[in-house]
C-alpha cells in the first residue's frame, strides 16, 4: 500500500463485516407521506377559500360604513341648515312680536292721554297730545299734562298782554343765550319766536326737555 494511504483504514476493515446495502423502502412506505401531503393542500386551498370569503365581507362591511357615513354627514348638514332656518324664523318672529307689543303700548299710552286730558279738560290740550310724554299711569300722566297747561296758559296770557298792548308786528327772534330756567323765561323765549317757525319748534322740543329731564 502506498505510503499515502497508510492511515485510512476502510470501514468494513473496522467492523470485520463486508458494507451492507440500504434499505429500499417498500411502495407501501410512500403512501401515507402523499396522503398528507394531499390533505394539507386541501386544507390550505380551504383556508384560502375561507380567507377570500372573509376579505369580500370584510370589503362589503367598509363600502357599508362608507355608505353611512356620508348618509350621516348628509343628514348632519341637512339638519344644521333646519336649524339655521328654524333659528332664522324664530329671530324674524321675535322682532314681529317686539314691534307688535311696542305698538300695543303705544296705544295704551295714548288711551291714557286721551283719558286723563278729558279728565282735566285742559284748555287745547287735545291739540298737542303727539308731543306730550307718555306716564307710567294715570297719576303721573296728571302731573304731566297739568305742567303742559300751566306752560300753554302762561304762553297765551304773555301772548294776550302783548296783543293787548298793541305788539301786532312782525315778532323778533331773540337771539341765542343761555337756557331759560323758569316757565316764564321759556315763555318769554318761546313768544319772541315767530309763529309755525322752526325755531318755535325747537323752543317748544327744549322746554319739554327742560321740564321733564
Amino acid at each position: 500500500m502506498p505510503e499515502i494511504y497508510k492511515e485510512y483504514v476502510m470501514p468494513e476493515e473496522i467492523a470485520g463485516t463486508q458494507p451492507q446495502p440500504m434499505p429500499v423502502a417498500s411502495p407501501a412506505a410512500d403512501v401515507v407521506p402523499v396522503a398528507r401531503l394531499n390533505g394539507a393542500l386541501a386544507k390550505i386551498q380551504e383556508l384560502t377559500l375561507q380567507l377570500q370569503a372573509a376579505n369580500a365581507a370584510l370589503t362589503q362591511k367598509d363600502q357599508e360604513i362608507s355608505r353611512l357615513s356620508g348618509d350621516s354627514a348628509q343628514r348632519e348638514a341637512m339638519l344644521k341648515n333646519d336649524v339655521s332656518e328654524r333659528d332664522q324664523k324664530y329671530t324674524s318672529l321675535q322682532s314681529e312680536v317686539a314691534k307688535a307689543n311696542q305698538k300695543v303700548a303705544d296705544l295704551e299710552a295714548y288711551k291714557l292721554k286721551v283719558a286723563t286730558a278729558s279728565k282735566l279738560k285742559i284748555p287745547g290740550i287735545f291739540d298737542i297730545l303727539d308731543v306730550i310724554p307718555a306716564g307710567t299711569d294715570e297719576a303721573s300722566q296728571e302731573v304731566i299734562m297739568q305742567r303742559f297747561g300751566t306752560f300753554a296758559s302762561s304762553v297765551a296770557q304773555t301772548r294776550e298782554k302783548e296783543l293787548l298792548a298793541g305788539n301786532t308786528g312782525p315778532v323778533i327772534v331773540q337771539p341765542a343765550g343761555p337756557e331759560p330756567q323758569t316757565a316764564e323765561a321759556w315763555a318769554a323765549r318761546i313768544n319772541a319766536l315767530p309763529l309755525g317757525s322752526p325755531e318755535r319748534a325747537a323752543a317748544m322740543e327744549n322746554w319739554r326737555k327742560f321740564t321733564f329731564k
